[in-house]
């Protein structure tokens, strides 16, 4: 297999390996965890380490596949710095676990993530529907944004009280 097929293969596997994470995330919280705090400490970080980590990836080893994938054009400043973004909330929720900073450093790193999906989903779905980009991630994006947001908004909303 040629290199240009196999990161192609890659890039589209992410778009399943990221919503199996989760549901391994979600199932485990729910076994491991017996409070909604120590279930968000699995759930919360794992989800933003899962997601932020496999955008960087992408965005550093696979830009011209995922460019692609995207309909976008490939090797922006934007498409790195994205990828620079992402990487540095994957590596503050690292962080964040490893000094045990707690559930509001926890709240915090999951819902700086979550706004950029949110917003990111939102520039997808302009970009399909103002620019004519249908790509099947356009669409996607977005609302899979939207199902982490309902899912976790009042797991995090629930803690903070």
């Amino acid at each position: 297999m040629n290199k240009i097929v196999m990161k192609e293969l890659l890039t589209k596997s992410m778009e399943y390996i990221r919503p199996i994470g989760i549901f391994v995330l979600i199932f485990a919280a729910e076994y491991f965890g017996k409070t909604g705090a120590e279930k968000f400490v699995i759930i919360g970080p794992g989800i933003v380490i899962l997601m932020c980590g496999t955008i960087s990836f992408e965005g550093f080893f696979l830009a011209k596949v995922g460019s692609a994938k995207l309909g976008y054009g490939e090797n922006s400043p934007y498409q790195r710095q994205s990828a620079l973004y992402s990487l540095a909330i994957a590596l503050t929720a690292v962080f964040a676990l490893v000094f045990q900073l707690g559930t509001n450093a926890y709240i915090t790193v999951t819902s700086t993530m979550l706004m950029f999906l949110i917003l990111s989903g939102s520039n997808h779905l302009y970009t399909a529907l103002k620019e004519g980009n249908r790509s099947k991630t356009n669409f996607m994006r977005p609302i899979f944004s939207a199902i982490l947001a309902i899912y976790l908004i009042p797991m995090m909303i629930k803690l903070l009280r």
